[in-house]
């Protein structure tokens, strides 16, 4: 599993933070004491499919040329 490997650096002891808000994504932040200032922020959202996305009023996505 992903979550596995990136709590490989983390001190049995460290914590992990998981910061909950109606209406938005689950926000993680782990701190890796060991490597110093170093700090990783990330977010847990559900999976849309497209054509929720499209139902819910969601815009496409623009393409690069």
């Amino acid at each position: 599993m992903l979550l596995d490997k990136l709590l490989l650096p983390l001190d049995k002891k460290e914590e992990i933070a998981f910061h909950i808000k109606e209406e938005h994504p689950l926000k993680v932040i782990m701190e890796f004491k060991k490597l110093g200032t170093c700090q990783l922020m990330f977010f847990i959202v559900p999976r849309v499919d497209d054509e929720d996305w499209e139902e819910e009023g969601g815009e496409e996505e623009e393409e690069e040329v």
